[in-house]
């Protein structure tokens, strides 16, 4: 399947996010923008602020899993640690974001399951 692939599953979830995007004014967002030594998906121009915008799309090995529970919590961790590292990587208000940043999950039949 080509969504097996993290590389191949980033692209597809930046591409889907380019859709919704896209509707904006090309002067309100950029693309790849680095926000020190990381570079995001996008940011949102508003005001004087960047709010970062990175792109997931959270297929992971367990999804198949018949014990529901434990698919539950092994998602719940995953998503906690990805908001930790997009909090740590794009959060940066001296570097002009704002104090919060978005994950765009491109895929609700994860969290339609339970």
């Amino acid at each position: 399947m080509l969504l097996f692939d993290p590389k191949s599953r980033g692209s597809f979830g930046e591409i889907m996010l380019e859709s919704i995007i896209e509707n904006l004014p090309q002067s309100y967002y950029e693309r790849q923008y680095k926000i020190g030594s990381n570079i995001v998906d996008y940011v949102i121009k508003v005001n004087n602020h960047l709010i970062p915008i990175d792109a997931k799309f959270p297929i992971y090995n367990f999804k198949n899993s018949e014990d529901k529970q434990k698919y539950k919590k092994e998602l719940i961790r995953k998503l906690k640690e990805k908001i930790e590292d997009v909090a740590r990587k794009y959060i940066s208000p001296s570097n002009g974001t704002t104090d919060f940043a978005i994950i765009y999950s491109a895929n609700e039949s994860i969290y339609m399951s339970f």
